[in-house]
């Protein structure tokens, strides 16, 4: 997790939107330095804050997570996942009944591919797009870059766009 930025806000804001709904929520995360979390009080995480990342623990704290997040998954077989970003999950642990749900934030690197070093966030991009059941995408925008780039079936999966 970032200390700050738009997708940890979203993800800030809609856990304290559904815990004002009664639903339970649990965000798996064993270590984070989110200050969004931290600010929201949000009562559903599952882990300890950090103020800052000890120097070169970044990559190792992610794996843990990483980790911790599975283990979750496989233990406690949620009835749903919304995930944060372009994360895939293993099949062997997505339980059968599971719903993933995918905030699909920006189209930026199918449009300007020329600017990116690496395609290794498109592709996971593009992973978690075909493992997901259902998008929500920031804007109207958004959804019709969405559909222009993935031509994912309208009928097959749900598409929301946040009221402003």
């Amino acid at each position: 997790m970032q200390k700050y930025g738009g997708v940890s806000n979203y993800i800030a804001n809609l856990i304290k939107r559904i815990e004002q709904k009664n639903f339970k929520v649990i965000v798996p995360c064993l270590l984070y330095k989110n200050r969004y979390a931290k600010n929201l009080k949000i009562k559903s995480i599952s882990g300890f804050f950090i103020p800052d990342y000890p120097k070169y623990c970044a990559q190792i704290i992610r794996i843990l997570n990483r980790i911790y997040f599975l283990l979750f998954v496989l233990i406690k077989k949620p009835k749903l996942i919304h995930l944060s970003y372009y994360t895939t999950i293993p099949k062997i642990f997505i339980p059968k009944d599971c719903k993933i749900i995918l905030p699909i934030y920006d189209c930026i690197h199918e449009k300007l591919p020329e600017f990116w070093k690496s395609d290794s966030e498109l592709k996971a991009k593009k992973n978690a797009i075909k493992s997901a059941n259902f998008y929500i995408c920031i804007s109207k925008n958004t959804r019709n870059d969405f559909i222009k780039y993935y031509k994912v079936n309208k009928d097959l999966n749900g598409y929301r766009i946040p009221k402003q």
